[in-house]
């Protein structure tokens, strides 16, 4: 994939999710396709703009080399973790809500409605004085909801359910899993 489509695809799903998402899903990306050409490239600008940002914006007592790369790479592997944990443990509980399991999918489902995420932490990453565009992120439920129909076997009554059940469980793992690979990654500096 070119980085001219990448980028075009991203703009899409982000402007017209509903006309995106039955391509999307129909394309059925084994995840470590989608982590190699999708995933990753986010995750390289991610940890690009943690590092510039966090040595240029960061006051001196806080900014050492090491707790900046620390830190970025406690997020990067937070962020991959999540996205892997998140999907299998959704998939396992999909037959709850009436779906096979299909874990590419579940995946798919994720890495994409994680779009914004991505592109919001690496804004604020470059420039953290910009810290309150984090409620930007919320646009990841409404990328999970327009994906809801395109679900067949999800019933209709529990497309609600589904989508709050993927945004708080990737969330609160991503929270769990930061915090954890940052007492990780703070005791080898």
């Amino acid at each position: 994939m070119s980085m001219r489509t990448f980028f075009f695809d991203v703009c899409r799903l982000l402007i017209s999710p509903q006309g995106r998402w039955p391509r999307l899903l129909a394309q059925h990306t084994p995840s470590a396709a989608l982590t190699r050409h999708y995933l990753t490239p986010f995750m390289v600008c991610y940890a690009i703009c943690l590092i510039t940002g966090g040595l240029l914006f960061t006051p001196h007592e806080q900014s050492s080399t090491g707790l900046v790369v620390a830190h970025t790479v406690a997020e990067i592997a937070a962020v991959y973790c999540t996205l892997l944990l998140a999907a299998f443990i959704a998939d396992k509980v999909s037959p709850n809500f009436d779906l096979d399991s299909d874990f590419n999918r579940t995946y798919a489902l994720l890495v994409y409605a994680w779009t914004p995420v991505f592109i919001t932490c690496a804004l604020i990453g470059l420039f953290p004085f910009m810290s309150a565009f984090k409620i930007i992120c919320i646009y990841m439920v409404y990328l999970l909801w327009t994906a809801m129909p395109h679900l067949p076997a999800l019933p209709v009554e529990r497309r609600l359910s589904y989508t709050v059940t993927l945004a708080l469980l990737s969330w609160i793992l991503h929270a769990m899993l930061y915090i954890l690979f940052t007492k990780i990654t703070r005791t080898f500096i």
